[in-house]
């Protein structure tokens, strides 16, 4: 909640504040005030600002009540997550406040209460109460979502495609599109997997050729502006790969923050996952063997080193380590019991399968060289020193790789103030892949022949 003295109104600032602050700090309810109340201090007297419960009905002048047990239930989850009270049904979740932490623990509470699997990515296209009620509704009826999603579908510009990254999801590039602009139509890529469907990709070359796919049913014809996040640079550059292949214009390849799948670095944080699975039979003996085996080794993580001084210090960097190698096998142990007792995963296990087999599909990949050029985005805070500048790229590139650094560690890349300056290179970028296409019609140059 915000207070405001003076002339502007809750839609004017709305928009102006999202421009230069991340979702959570946005607030979700203005409240205009003649003055602000002062103690005879002259500082601001808190207690006497109207209460939120107060403010509520103002906010709400266009206030419309759930219609049926579906809304009043969707209501009551909206306002346990969102804290704001009360929300009509066509309130809109992004105005109310909502960013990426509460949107999963919104979408959690709501395929426990309807027994539903659905996409994170479906606020973007019913982001009110109404509109997420008749998906839910109709869930049965519809066919299988695409992985396509519309983020920022209006614009009169090339369409920028974006793959999610490890994760699996895009509603983190809700900023980085944003701060393209209105006139900029933006779609994330997210895998079938997190759409309730059960099946998911095994290779980077099979998600890459449903992503080429799908963004082809929309745009039919080249060029085309494609990027992704981490893993999903990876799979962007097999699609550019398979788009050229077909004779496709490829204008912009933008790869964020990625390390090419062929290079060797501790920094990278990708990890190995067997590539031979053992039998059927031997799992559950596997499985209960590790984590025996893991809390075993608790029993040696509690020594201590005494120091020149006589203190001693424990070794929480390898007590966390053990930790997490606990939590990875008591997870692999939960996928494989929801799949013998045939229940579907709830949503944090999910995210955990995907990052898992996504893992192993950046492992198996083995790239060809690409005949174009190629545009990196990169982080500066947490990278060494001795790190090609170009990420392992340049290897893999008949032509040239283009570097952009940003300040900010990897996750805060798509997060405030960060996101700004990375909005505004991937701007640029695609701004000159646009001026070299319209060159190319007025020049155009043969066709390169590729073999599948």
């Amino acid at each position: 909640m915000a207070y405001v003295v003076g002339p502007l109104a809750p839609t004017d600032l709305r928009p102006s504040l999202a421009a230069i602050l991340p979702d959570y700090m946005v607030p979700a309810t203005f409240v205009q005030l003649e003055q602000l109340p002062l103690t005879p201090n002259g500082k601001l007297d808190s207690a006497k600002l109207p209460a939120p419960e107060a403010t509520a009905a103002a906010r709400q002048a266009g206030y419309v009540p759930p219609n049926d047990a579906l809304e009043n239930q969707l209501v009551d989850i909206w306002e346990a997550v969102l804290k704001v009270q009360p929300i009509g049904i066509h309130d809109n979740y992004f105005e109310l406040g909502g960013h990426s932490l509460q949107t999963i623990a919104l979408f959690a509470q709501i395929e426990r209460a309807f027994n539903q699997t659905i996409p994170l990515a479906i606020i973007f296209q019913a982001p009110t109460i109404a509109e997420l009620a008749a998906a839910l509704r109709h869930r049965g009826e519809s066919p299988v979502w695409s992985p396509l999603v519309p983020i920022s579908a209006s614009g009169s510009k090339r369409p920028f495609f974006c793959v999610h990254g490890g994760a699996g999801h895009v509603y983190h590039y809700r900023g980085l599109a944003r701060h393209l602009g209105p006139d900029q139509p933006f779609y994330g890529l997210q895998p079938r997997v997190l759409q309730g469907t059960p099946s998911h990709y095994s290779s980077v070359r099979r998600m890459a050729h449903d992503y080429v796919n799908e963004i082809r049913k929309l745009q039919p014809e080249g060029p085309y502006a494609i990027g992704g996040f981490c893993f999903g640079g990876i799979v962007a550059f097999e699609m550019a790969q398979q788009l050229t292949r077909m004779g496709q214009e490829v204008a912009l390849v933008a790869i964020i923050d990625a390390f090419s799948p062929t290079y060797s670095s501790s920094t990278d944080s990708f990890s190995p996952v067997p590539a031979a699975p053992r039998p059927e039979s031997s799992r559950w003996q596997r499985h209960a063997a590790e984590i025996k085996k893991q809390a075993g080794l608790f029993n040696k993580l509690a020594y201590i080193n005494k120091s020149m001084t006589g203190r001693f210090r424990t070794t929480t960097q390898s007590i966390t380590s053990r930790l997490e190698n606990l939590e990875y096998f008591w997870n692999r142990l939960l996928i494989h019991w929801y799949g013998v007792v045939k229940r579907p995963l709830p949503l944090w296990l999910r995210n955990f399968q995907l990052l898992e087999v996504n893992r192993h599909a950046k492992k198996e990949y083995i790239p060809e060289i690409y005949p174009g050029d190629l545009s990196i985005f990169r982080q500066v805070e947490e990278t060494e020193e001795d790190i090609a500048p170009d990420m392992g790229w340049g290897q893999l590139t008949s032509k040239s790789v283009h570097v952009h650094t940003i300040p900010g560690g990897h996750l805060s890349l798509l997060q405030e103030p960060h996101v700004q300056q990375l909005a505004q290179l991937l701007q640029a970028s695609l701004e000159a892949s646009h001026s070299s296409s319209l060159a190319l019609l007025r020049h155009p140059q043969p066709l390169m022949e590729h073999n599948d």
